[in-house]
């Protein structure tokens, strides 16, 4: 059925994917929201984003593999894959990796 993504402390900030289709960032110390923003569809973030270059990068479960600049809070990259992701992603230098229900593992170039 998928993955359940889990919280991390980044830059003391505590993000948190949902299963509505957001990543929410919140203060680690007092629980105070800071903001959120929406993947842009009603499709849950079923694993825990990778983290590099003040990016989050992580798949929706309807294909999308998005990154998110944490200080603008602007999705910066979106590549589409044609199967329903779950796997949380890991990074080397400009690669991502994910593996989809098509049990196909994928590399994907982080650079422009």
């Amino acid at each position: 059925m998928g993955g359940t993504p889990s919280p991390q402390i980044i830059n003391d900030i505590l993000f948190v994917p949902t299963g509505l289709g957001d990543i929410a960032a919140f203060d680690p110390e007092t629980g105070a929201f800071l903001w959120k923003r929406w993947a842009g569809i009603n499709t849950a973030i079923r694993s825990t984003p990778a983290y590099t270059g003040g990016k989050l990068y992580f798949g929706r479960w309807d294909g999308m593999v998005m990154g998110l600049d944490i200080t603008t809070h602007q999705f910066t990259y979106m590549v589409y894959l044609d199967t329903e992701l779950s796997a949380s992603p890991s990074v080397d230098g400009d690669q991502l990796f994910i593996g989809g229900h098509d049990s196909i593992f994928r590399s994907l170039s982080l650079s422009s």
